[in-house]
């Protein structure tokens, strides 16, 4: 199945995840990828 970076229809966790990997790379806590 197709998952754009920003899927904000998928679920909660993942969304934070990717949204803020790719918001606010200076926040570590949440960026693991």
């Amino acid at each position: 199945m197709y998952r754009p970076k920003f899927n904000f229809s998928s679920k909660p966790a993942e969304t934070f995840r990717y949204g803020r990997h790719t918001s606010e790379t200076s926040d570590s806590k949440t960026s693991t990828k």
